[in-house]
């Protein structure tokens, strides 16, 4: 008993579930009946749970999405189906113009890559070339410093 009561002291939450009371839960088939409430859902009440308030950005989607054909169509509350489907339309058409963006820029990429081949650039040349200018003013400093030190 000593040990258990230690374990529960070094571990509360295992004392918590030990001790948790146990009238409360009952068996299914015992479950207490769930009220309803007898008041008639108004239309209103209705359209207010299923809809959703468009926010400026969400109206040029539903635009863009072809959902609605002006901006000024545009209810103020909008279904959520309405207002999913033009949001994937739009994710997918984004998706879409970006992949043609990608493809575009690496046809340009290997078109000036071929130019410049054509002229005979490289990275390695470029690179030949800037250390060559380093080293030309690294011994152009050294004379310098030389003629100073000399003076």
């Amino acid at each position: 008993m000593i040990k258990t009561i230690r374990a529960g002291v070094r571990n509360p939450i295992r004392n918590v579930i030990r001790n948790r009371n146990i009238s409360q839960t009952f068996p299914r088939s015992e479950k207490p009946p769930v009220t309803v409430s007898s008041e008639p859902v108004t239309k209103q009440d209705t359209s207010l749970r299923l809809t959703h308030v468009v926010k400026p950005y969400q109206k040029y989607v539903l635009v863009w999405a072809g959902a609605y054909k002006s901006i000024a169509e545009i209810p103020e509350r909008v279904g959520h189906g309405v207002l999913d489907t033009a949001l994937n339309k739009v994710r997918v058409k984004i998706a879409i113009y970006l992949m043609i963006a990608t493809a575009v820029g690496a046809g340009a990429a290997v078109y000036s890559g071929k130019k410049a081949a054509q002229r005979g650039d490289s990275l390695a040349r470029r690179g030949e070339e800037y250390h060559r200018k380093l080293r030309e003013e690294g011994a152009k400093e050294k004379e310098a410093m030389a003629v100073k030190a000399a003076q």
